[in-house]
């Protein structure tokens, strides 16, 4: 499920997860190893569009509270409660999440989503700066080991919170702020179209190389 879902082929990382959770379920291992399988399952969900599916998966699920791989579930809730708008219940789930165990456990980039949830959240309170704060903060964090498409995406939000910004400076007659979010997301702009970048030279090369 976690190779399908970086080369990018979300239904056929949905099918290989939900599998994998059945079979935990049959042999009674849900519990030990459900959570990030269910994770996983639920997200490529939510990408594909299907997030009633996603809360049927989570709710449904049987997770140890105490296993550190419950938190990238977590994660996953936590996020479409910010894409609804639900900035309480995101904030909560957000608060049982450790960062630590996200970056451990296998499969999509729980920090990235997590960063996400977190931006969403503040954004959508009318906290830029927070926003702000918290995707740069993500970044760095993610920025040596995500892929290029997570630190793309994530640039992409983060320029979402500075249009927004830059939009209320306006209106404040605020030039300092204004300037700040200008400076912000030419940063961002820069971040995504580098990686993108690197990424699209780097897939040049394999080809050569397969080629050759």
């Amino acid at each position: 499920a976690t190779l399908l879902l970086h080369l990018g082929d979300l239904e056929g990382s949905l099918d290989a997860a939900m599998r994998g959770y059945r079979v935990a379920v049959d042999r009674g291992l849900s519990e030990a190893f459900g959570a990030v399988v269910v994770a996983t399952a639920a997200w490529d969900l939510v990408r594909l569009g299907r997030w009633s599916e996603a809360d049927e998966l989570l709710a449904g699920a049987t997770l140890r509270p105490d296993d550190p791989m419950t938190g990238a579930a977590a994660t996953v809730r936590a996020w479409l409660a910010a894409a609804r708008g639900r900035w309480a219940d995101a904030t909560a789930l957000l608060d049982t999440v450790s960062g630590e165990a996200l970056a451990a456990a296998p499969g999509a980039s729980w920090l990235a989503i997590a960063t996400a949830a977190a931006t969403l959240t503040s954004a959508g309170q009318g906290r830029l700066r927070d926003a702000r704060d918290r995707l740069r903060a993500g970044l760095r964090t993610i920025d040596a080991m995500g892929a290029p498409s997570t630190i793309a995406g994530l640039a992409t939000l983060g320029l979402t919170v500075e249009a927004d910004a830059a939009a209320l400076a306006r209106e404040r007659s605020d030039l300092a702020a204004l300037d700040d979010a200008l400076d912000v997301a030419q940063e961002l702009a820069a971040r995504a179209r580098s990686v993108l970048e690197a990424a699209a030279l780097g897939g040049t090369a394999a080809t050569q190389e397969d080629g050759d």
